[in-house]
């Protein structure tokens, strides 16, 4: 067999089937199919991606037809961001490994619930920013803060409820209100 697997005749063993396999250009996205520029033809074909994924208009893509039936099964360059699109749950299993994730510009999660159960979870970042309507912190064993200066603002109501409470100065210890109960 010579390269590029061409017989002697100069014609591919797919060709000498009928199949044909050639780059395309998305001209039209569909439900599980996309229309595509085939030379002057334009034929609507399945999509049969390894990975299933979000075709946009523009993407040039690597189709298989035999007759009436066409399938796309690679992109050869995508126009629009890669989207990941299945129609049920999804699972990724790195039973053995790890899942890494690496982004340059960022990543968002969007849903109604986020769950995450884990043995350890350690946060490494410059600055946070926390927003809630309301929010529930129960930690069963002893809550550690560390922090060069910490600032609590309230609103309304501040409230400490406590078995007992010891607080420790270095300097001055300041207490401001209009009126101030002892015991």
């Amino acid at each position: 067999m010579s390269p590029m697997g061409l017989n002697g005749s100069g014609m591919s063993g797919l060709a000498m089937h009928g199949v044909e396999l050639t780059p395309a250009r998305v001209i039209c996205v569909g439900h599980k199919r996309v229309q595509v520029l085939m030379g002057d033809d334009a034929i609507w074909a399945e999509l049969a991606l390894a990975v299933p994924r979000v075709l946009a208009v523009g993407d040039h893509v690597l189709v298989i037809r035999q007759d009436a039936n066409a399938y796309v099964i690679g992109v050869l360059h995508a126009t629009a961001p890669v989207v990941i699109a299945v129609e049920s749950d999804l699972s990724l299993h790195a039973p053995a490994g790890k899942i890494e994730c690496t982004a340059g510009k960022g990543v968002a999660i969007t849903s109604t619930n986020l769950d995450v159960v884990v043995q350890e979870a350690r946060f490494f970042a410059k600055s946070i920013v926390e927003r809630f309507t309301s929010a529930t912190r129960a930690v069963k064993g002893m809550l550690i803060t560390k922090a060069g200066t910490s600032i609590h603002s309230t609103e309304g109501e501040h409230r400490l409820t406590a078995d007992r409470v010891t607080s420790l100065s270095k300097g001055p210890t300041r207490i401001d209100g209009k009126t101030i109960h002892l015991g």
